[in-house]
């Protein structure tokens, strides 16, 4: 169970490169805060996570890499733009999933309550129960999804 999130975790960040390098050619630091604008400050990638990505997209030749200025500057690769052209319809069509955008919708309910109290989760007990339940809620949906995972294989 949890190879499968972080292998979904590396798909996601994968997405979020190709997705920067889309943009413009850019080193490292400025692919970090492409993705940490995308999300409004509240994700930003470390290099510790983006380097074997990238690592991993040069190796299977959907991004080059450039030293300019003695920095090196990662570009996509003609095949790097089509995979990139069809993980973005890949993500579109799983996004206009009603159901989906359902529970999208009540995650971000969720955060707004979090935001709302988040003085509250300033004081460490209050953070400690609140993180607790975040955690056992996880698990739980993590359970129910390979639980029917399993039905269909």
């Amino acid at each position: 169970m949890k190879m499968n999130l972080e292998r979904l975790r590396r798909g996601v960040l994968r997405f979020l490169i190709l997705d920067a390098l889309n943009l413009r050619p850019m080193h490292v630091y400025e692919i970090m805060k492409t993705i940490e604008t995308r999300f409004n400050g509240v994700y930003k990638p470390s290099p510790g996570s983006i380097y074997p990505v990238l690592k991993s997209l040069i190796k299977e030749g959907s991004v080059t890499v450039v030293e300019k200025d003695g920095k090196k500057v990662y570009k996509l690769t003609e095949d790097g733009e089509q995979k990139w052209a069809e993980a973005k319809a890949h993500v579109k069509h799983f996004f206009s999933n009603t159901n989906y955008r359902r529970l999208a919708s009540e995650l971000f309910d969720l955060s707004l309550v979090l935001y709302n109290y988040r003085s509250k989760l300033e004081k460490p007990e209050v953070f400690h129960d609140v993180d607790l339940v975040l955690m056992e809620c996880r698990k739980k949906i993590e359970m129910i999804l390979e639980d029917h995972n399993k039905e269909v294989s």
